[in-house]
């Protein structure tokens, strides 16, 4: 039983918690990017021939296409027993194998559609300059990531950096340049060239001669011709380069006022309390070091859901305890039922110690938690016929020993197909064949694991705890004050009961004689 206990609290330190769990990923997007393609080009030309280079493979279920401007995306959805490893590579060779794709197109890439679990925003905002509300939001998101807990962010209202070349038009013509000759040359000095490899035993070395403007700097010193005296013309000299952002026809207000976000998910073994509680101290930190006209807030925070879901468990496990120690208490004895009682969190340590990432490899999350619950008024009802039931076999065997196994053999048949009856009720949401139902299937598992181990310990731990105590004393009254007064609530609760017990049994005597 201590080791039971023992192993439960430490599990429970180190188990992950998050909000909903992750849906394994049963999915795979296919993107090309082709500049300057129209979306009937882009269908025509790109997302029709990766269709029917997919046509005939196994284990795929459904293949949807989505083609714009510049862009085309396939996504391919396999059946639930495929293997996603294979089903990705498969996809690989069949795209790489098509030959007639248009030539400015990009190489297609392919990844898996992770399922990801949203733990909290972060809003930046303020009446301040689009240029200080960037920057500012820029160097909060560095931070979040900088941290080891925050591994997954996604920005919304971030805009790109652009640079802006704005062209003087009457030096343009003063120097009898076009602006063709100038998007030519920004287009020759931000290109990669491959220009091929040397291999040896050592190894391969990938010879590279790159040309590439990196910011506004280079861009304004790009040359555009040699003049005369020997000297380069830059497109500074015709030109005012700027760095500035990305011109977008959306907009993210927070509070009604301008504003970035940053969408915070935890990843696959990521701990959803940890996440906020990082986020959290991130924005503390940074928080006074900010303008006075820029504010960061949190919300939408997953954490706070499950830590008021973490407390109903704890408050309804408590609850469940202390009033079936009452009630047995009352009725029976105090030691029965402090023991019956241990059913509770010996069968709960039991299953946390199953779920841990050692063995299940599950975490506490809104199904599991639920499903915990849901057992927690079902756990000691073996407990509770098991203990009555040795209370009354050792009022008639003085044997401690033979007075308990008599107990527990007289209610095992009973307590044991109740206990699986419940069981085979649940075990159907095992059987559900999607990943959807595989992880509502996490809340059956919990409450199965959870009948066992409190069936287990009803036929083992109990027993053994109740042969070594003394139930019914026949020692006399204690001259305490206190032993002497519980005694008397006892024997007024067991009188009670004697007599609703004869009245009942009377009331029904007559109706039976009525009916016959």
């Amino acid at each position: 039983m201590m080791l039971v206990l023992i192993g439960g609290f430490f599990t429970l330190k180190s188990i992950r918690i998050e909000g909903f769990p992750a849906i394994p990923a049963n999915s795979v997007t296919i993107t090309t990017v082709n500049s300057g393609a129209s979306a009937e080009q882009i269908d025509v030309g790109i997302s029709r021939k990766i269709e029917k280079s997919l046509e005939g493979m196994a284990g795929i279920k459904k293949i949807t296409s989505l083609s714009e401007d510049n862009i085309s995306a396939v996504w391919v959805q396999k059946t639930s027993r495929f293997d996603l490893n294979r089903f990705q590579n498969e996809i690989q060779e069949r795209v790489n194998s098509i030959v007639d794709l248009p030539r400015q197109a990009e190489r297609p890439t392919i990844s898996r559609d992770e399922f990801k679990v949203e733990a909290l925003l972060v809003q930046v905002y303020g009446d301040t300059d689009t240029d200080t509300l960037q920057k500012v939001a820029r160097d909060i998101k560095n931070e979040l990531l900088a941290h080891s807990k925050i591994t997954k962010l996604k920005p919304f209202g971030l805009r790109p950096y652009e640079i802006h070349v704005e062209v003087d038009n009457d030096r343009l013509q003063a120097y009898d340049i076009t602006l063709a000759d100038i998007g030519a040359a920004i287009e020759s000095a931000s290109l990669d060239y491959r220009m091929g490899r040397i291999e040896s035993e050592n190894g391969r070395v990938v010879i590279r001669a790159d040309s590439k403007a990196e910011n506004y700097r280079d861009f304004a010193s790009i040359p555009l011709l040699t003049l005369p005296d020997g000297s380069s013309l830059l497109i500074k000299d015709i030109a005012h380069v700027t760095r500035g952002f990305e011109e977008e026809n959306r907009f993210a207000r927070f509070q009604r006022l301008p504003s970035v976000g940053m969408q915070i998910y935890t990843s696959k073994k990521g701990h959803l309390l940890e996440v906020s509680e990082a986020a959290h101290q991130v924005v503390d930190r940074i928080r006074h070091q900010l303008p006075d006209n820029i504010k960061v807030d949190i919300w939408g925070e997953y954490a706070q859901y499950m830590k008021t879901r973490l407390s109903l468990l704890a408050v309804n496990f408590m609850q469940g305890l202390l009033i079936v120690f009452a009630l047995l208490a009352v009725f029976l004895n105090v030691k029965l039922a402090f023991w019956v009682a241990m059913g509770i969190p010996i069968s709960l340590a039991g299953t946390i110690v199953l779920m841990g990432d050692r063995l299940l490899g599950s975490s506490l999350n809104e199904i599991t938690t639920f499903g915990m619950i849901i057992v927690l008024g079902i756990l000691v009802d073996d407990a509770v016929v098991v203990g009555e039931s040795v209370f009354a076999s050792r009022s008639k065997i003085k044997d401690p020993v033979e007075g308990t196994i008599h107990g527990v053999r007289q209610v095992s048949t009973a307590t044991i197909f109740g206990s699986l009856t419940t069981v085979a009720a649940f075990y159907p949401l095992l059987l559900i064949d999607n990943d959807l139902g595989k992880v509502f299937a996490g809340f059956s598992v919990v409450v199965i694991i959870s009948l066992l181990l409190s069936l287990l310990e009803s036929k083992l731990i109990l027993p053994a705890h109740l042969a070594a105590i003394c139930i019914n004393s026949s020692t006399s009254p204690s001259k305490k004050f206190i032993p002497r007064l519980w005694g008397k609530v006892q024997s007024a609760a067991s009188s009670f009961l004697g007599s609703l017990n004869e009245s009942v049994g009377k009331k029904r005597q007559l109706a039976w004689m009525k009916l016959n």
